[in-house]
C-alpha cells in the first residue's frame, strides 16, 4: 500500500511540474472591426422633370433642393458624419414615366447616391427602381396649399415620406 501512495505521489508531482512548465495557451486572436471611413461626400439624387408638362415645378423643387445643399454645406456639412459635403446630383424625368425610371436607374448604379429625392409628378417609376435595387432611400417631398389637400394641417406645412435601405456605412 505504501508504494501505490508513493507511486500516485511521485506521478502527482510529475504531472504537476510538467503542467507547471508548459508553455502558457496562446490567448485567442480578437477578431478586429474594420475601421469605418466617414465620407467626405454624400450624394444626394434628385430625379425632378425638369423638361416636359411638369418643367416648372421640378425647376422649382431642384433649385431648392440646392439651396439647402448649399447650406448645409456653408454651416459646415454634416457635422455627425466629420463635416462630409452634400453634393446634388440631378436626373431630368422630362415628365415621362419611363425618362423618371431611366434617370432613377442612371443615379443608382452610375452615379453611387444614397438617397433619391423626387416626384412632384411621377413617383411610381422612381420608388420602383429604388425597391429594384435595395441600396438607396427614397424621399418623396411635397407641399400643398389647396384647402382640399390641407385639412387640418398649417398653410405652411411640407409633407415627406422616406423608404429605403442603405446606409453609410456600406
Amino acid at each position: 500500500m505504501k508504494k501505490v501512495i508513493i507511486a500516485v505521489s511521485v506521478l502527482l508531482i510529475v504531472s504537476l511540474v510538467a503542467w507547471g512548465c508548459a508553455p502558457p495557451p496562446e490567448e485567442p486572436e480578437v477578431p478586429r472591426v474594420p475601421e469605418v471611413r466617414m465620407p467626405e461626400v454624400i450624394k444626394i439624387g434628385a430625379v425632378h422633370n425638369m423638361t416636359g408638362g411638369c418643367a416648372a415645378a421640378g425647376i422649382q423643387t431642384t433649385a431648392g433642393a440646392q439651396l439647402a445643399v448649399d447650406q448645409i454645406n456653408a454651416a459646415g456639412g454634416i457635422k455627425s458624419l466629420g463635416g462630409a459635403k452634400l453634393e446634388l446630383i440631378v436626373g431630368d424625368g422630362q415628365t415621362s414615366p419611363d425618362v423618371n425610371a431611366t434617370e432613377t436607374e442612371r443615379l443608382i448604379t452610375t452615379e453611387d447616391v444614397i438617397v433619391i429625392m423626387g416626384g412632384y409628378a411621377i413617383t411610381i417609376p422612381i420608388m420602383v427602381q429604388c425597391q429594384k435595387y435595395k441600396t438607396v432611400s427614397y424621399l418623396r417631398l411635397w407641399a400643398a396649399t389647396s384647402p382640399r389637400t390641407m385639412t387640418g394641417v398649417s398653410a405652411t406645412s411640407t409633407r415627406w415620406s422616406m423608404t429605403g435601405r442603405k446606409s453609410l456605412g456600406q
